[in-house]
């Protein structure tokens, strides 16, 4: 996702937002419940130069991440965009 924001910290808060509005979760064909869940952030690039028809994706799937969940989201003052911005 690519958000314009004044600052590494306003786009962090901005990402956040975005992912707890986004969490979803339905039934499966087997009747079993599926959740799409915000665990937080783990990584925020600063991009100087955006171009519309790039496309960056990842899409892992990942066991227990609440409960993993600070092994797997590092601190936002590791993050790069804001490590190496302020």
């Amino acid at each position: 996702m690519c958000l314009a924001a004044k600052s590494a910290r306003a786009a962090l808060a901005a990402a956040k937002r975005s992912g707890r509005s986004e969490q979803f979760t339905y039934k499966n064909s087997d009747g079993n419940p599926v959740h799409f869940e915000f665990v937080g952030v783990m990584e925020l690039l600063r991009l100087d130069s955006y171009h519309p028809e790039e496309v960056w994706y990842d899409i892992v799937e990942r066991v227990r991440p609440m409960e993993r969940r600070v092994a797997l989201i590092p601190p936002e003052s590791q993050l790069c965009a804001i490590r190496n911005h302020e």
